[in-house]
C-alpha cells in the first residue's frame, strides 16, 4: 500500500514539472527491492533521470545496477535489453551532445542512420562499448532489437520528418 502511494506521489511529481523529485523517489523505491522490481521502477526511472537532466546518474544506473544485483554475472546481465533504457540513454547523451555543442557554439545538425553509423555499430563489441559510444549505436541497436517500436514511430511520426533512408537493408520489411 506504500509504495502504490509512492508511485501516485511520483506520477503526480512529474506533472507538476517536480522531476528532481519523481526521480528522487524512484531511486528510493528502486532501493527497496532492486532484484525484483515490484514496483516497475526500472519502466519510469529513466523518464525521470532525462526530465531532471541527470543524464550521468542514467548511464551510472545501466552499468552498475546489473553489477550489484548479480555480483557473479556481470559480463552477462544487462538492463539495455529494455527497449526504455536503451532509447533513454540515447536521448540523454543526445540532449548531452546538443547542450555541449550549444555552449561551445557548434553546429548541432547531425545525420542520422547513415552507412557510417552502420559500420561503427558493426564494431561495438562489449555492452561498455556500446553505452561509451555515441548514441547513434545505442539507436541502431535499438532498432535491430525492437523493429516494432520503430515502425510505429516512423507511422506517427511520418517519413517527411525524418532523415532517414527507408530503403537501406536494415529497413527491409517495415511497413510505413
Amino acid at each position: 500500500m506504500f509504495a502504490e502511494c509512492l508511485i501516485k506521489h511520483i506520477d503526480l511529481m512529474g506533472r507538476k514539472g517536480c522531476n528532481r523529485t519523481g526521480l528522487e523517489f524512484c531511486k528510493f523505491l528502486l532501493s527497496l527491492d532492486p532484484e525484483n522490481d515490484p514496483y516497475g521502477v526500472l519502466l519510469r526511472i529513466d523518464y525521470y533521470a532525462v526530465r531532471a537532466k541527470e543524464y550521468s546518474y542514467l548511464k551510472q544506473l545501466v552499468r552498475q545496477l546489473p553489477q550489484e544485483i548479480y555480483p557473479g554475472k556481470s559480463t552477462n546481465v544487462s538492463f539495455l535489453v529494455l527497449p526504455n533504457l536503451l532509447m533513454s540513454i540515447a536521448l540523454a547523451k543526445r540532449l548531452e551532445y546538443l547542450e555541449d555543442s550549444e555552449s561551445r557554439g557548434f553546429n548541432t545538425a547531425k545525420a542520422c542512420c547513415t552507412d557510417e553509423t552502420m559500420d561503427k555499430f558493426i564494431a561495438v563489441k562489449t555492452l561498455e562499448e556500446l553505452v561509451d559510444g555515441p548514441a547513434e549505436n545505442l539507436i541502431t541497436a535499438c532498432m535491430l532489437l525492437y523493429p516494432d517500436v520503430f515502425q510505429r514511430l516512423i507511422a506517427k511520426i511520418g517519413k517527411q520528418q525524418m532523415n532517414v533512408d527507408l530503403r537501406k537493408s536494415w529497413f527491409k520489411g517495415t511497413q510505413t
